[in-house]
Parts: structure tokens; sequence; C-alpha cells
């Protein structure tokens, strides 16, 4: 999916979401068949978190527009720490792009040899774009049927930190203008790694006979996205020590797929891991920043699944986390 594309979806998916609410606020029935004390407790902090509001700094849109705005002022507000991580990162990418072709090569015959990664692969890449917006789009909706609050804001703060991830990646995308592995196989002129530069796509020049692969592989807009969202969720619910573990291996597994699939290098996608990282944190910074009560708070009820037996629960336990 095209990064605008993805950010016109995104926000006409949670404008559609608030619609829903705002609708039911106005005729003064519940959307979904639930109790009213679970409606008018969703909807009472909806509305007391002025979602909707464009003028409040807690609505969705200035909150985005200020996230947005945070990173992007971020280089100033750098201390020494920051400047230590930004300079490893810089040396790790570096370092990989040393290598990137003799790593290309390693996975080259992958899917060829493995007739199960041939099989898997292409469809675990796309949690980084397609499945992963669909299971957005899917909790956000439970969130709102099952008027689970926790839920819906989280789904929020995923869907910005995939808009802010996208948002720099494309930017870094377009002035760099290098070559994904897989548009180099059959590229007459450029054979091998290769960066067209600053708004090459738009090179007639250069486009004329190249696709946008030819342009926009530095860094990986998948894993990005796959790591934006992996980090609110991991934040969110870092109550429960399984959860982040589960969510970063499945980033970590979708970063290997744009290997073998040939639709990156190895710096592209650990830049663009780090970048949807680090955005996702502060999405979720900021929301701790605007709503302090829902930083300390931790659920107090467990579901568990079965074998149960005479003396009560045997075997594994698990506690949901919506």
């Amino acid at each position: 999916m095209h990064p605008c594309n993805l950010l016109k979806s995104i926000f006409l998916f949670h404008i559609f979401i608030i619609s829903m609410l705002v609708s039911a606020q106005e005729n003064g029935k519940l959307i979904f068949n639930e109790s009213s004390q679970s409606y008018s407790s969703f909807n009472n902090r909806f509305k007391s978190d002025s979602v909707l509001s464009f003028h409040s700094d807690k609505g969705y849109f200035p909150s985005l527009l200020n996230n947005i705005g945070n990173q992007a002022t971020f280089p100033l507000r750098m201390k020494a720490n920051h400047f230590l991580i930004l300079a490893g990162t810089a040396a790790i990418t570096f370092s990989l792009m040393k290598f990137d072709q003799e790593i290309e090569d390693y996975f080259k015959p992958i899917k060829e040899k493995n007739p199960f990664i041939s099989q898997v692969s292409p469809h675990l890449t796309e949690l980084g774009d397609y499945y992963g917006y669909i299971f957005l789009v899917g909790y956000s909706c439970y969130s709102v049927a099952f008027h689970k609050y926790k839920a819906f804001r989280t789904s929020l703060l995923a869907s910005q930190a995939a808009i802010t991830a996208g948002l720099w990646i494309r930017t870094i995308k377009t002035m760099t203008g290098r070559m994904r592995p897989g548009a180099t196989y059959n590229d007459p002129s450029f054979n091998s790694d290769h960066w067209f530069g600053p708004f090459s796509q738009f090179n007639s020049s250069y486009n004329k006979n190249r696709s946008i692969a030819a342009f926009d592989a530095f860094p990986s807009g998948h894993t990005g996205a796959i790591f934006a969202m992996a980090t609110v969720f991991s934040e969110q619910y870092k109550e429960y020590k399984g959860v982040p573990i589960t969510l970063y291996s499945i980033a970590g597994l979708v970063g290997v797929t744009r290997l073998i699939e040939h639709e990156h290098w190895a710096s592209d996608v650990f830049l663009g891991a780090v970048m949807g990282y680090f955005c996702g944190k502060q999405i979720v910074r900021n929301e701790n920043r605007l709503f302090p009560s829902y930083k300390t708070a931790q659920r107090k009820t467990s579901t568990y699944i079965f074998p149960f037996n005479d003396a009560g629960v045997s075997g594994i336990t698990w506690k949901m986390i919506f």
C-alpha cells in the first residue's frame, strides 16, 4: 500500500469510528447490545478525554499534530544519552551497509530452497502493511463494540505511531532514492546496490523505465510500521510480560521477511525498526503526559482458559489483556 493511501485509510477509519460514537451520543442509543453501565463508562471517558476536539490538545488530530511537531523538533532537545543512541544507530546502520550485498546474497536463495518459507513469508511480511492495519481496524471495532476504552485509546495511539513513522520514513526514502534489492535484478544499468539521490523518483531521466521500487528502499516502511504498532501495544500492556516478547518477536520476523522477499537491505530494516520503535515510544510518552491517571491503571480481573480439574485450574493459565 502506498504511504499516502495508508495515511488516508487510517484517518478515514478513525473518523468512521468516531462518527459512530457521535451518532450514538446524539440519538441516545447504544451502538451495540451492551449494558448501559458499560456504555456509559465508555461514553463518559470518550467525552471527558475530548477525543473529537480540534481545540483541546487531547483531541485525536491536535495530539497527532503535536506528536509530529514533537518528533520533528526532537533534535533540538537532545541530551547526552540521546546522542549516544543516535551515534550507535548510525554506526550499526553504516556497518550493515558494508555487508548489505553479502546479506542479500545469503537470503536470495532461501525461498527457492524452502517451500514452507516461500508460502509463509509473503503473508507474514504483510503484518507490516495490510494485515497489520486490518488487525488495528479489528481491534478498534472490538474496543467500540465491547466498550473497552483502554483498547480504544491503544488503537488510536497505534494509528498515530504508524502515521508518524510512515511520515519520517517516506521523507528519508524520498531524499535518498535507494534501490530495493529486487529492483536491481533486472535493471540494465544498475544491477547492485545503488542510491539515486534526493527526489530521483520524480526525475524523468531515472524513472522512465523504473518503478517506485527503484527509489524507496531506505528505510523499510513495513518494518517501521510494525515496530511502531508493536511498541504502542507493548507499552500499553507491559504489565503482561508476554506481550512485549510476543509482539517484538513478530515485528522482528516481519523485518526478516523483508530480506527474504528481497524488498529491503539489512540496513533498511534496522533503521526502519529503530524509527518505528522510537515513534511508538514518543506517542505513548505523550499520552501519559496528557492522561497521567491512565499511566498506572492496572487490570483487576483475569480470564482463565481450560483445562480445569476438581481442585481448581490446572495446566497453563492465560491472562486476557482486553
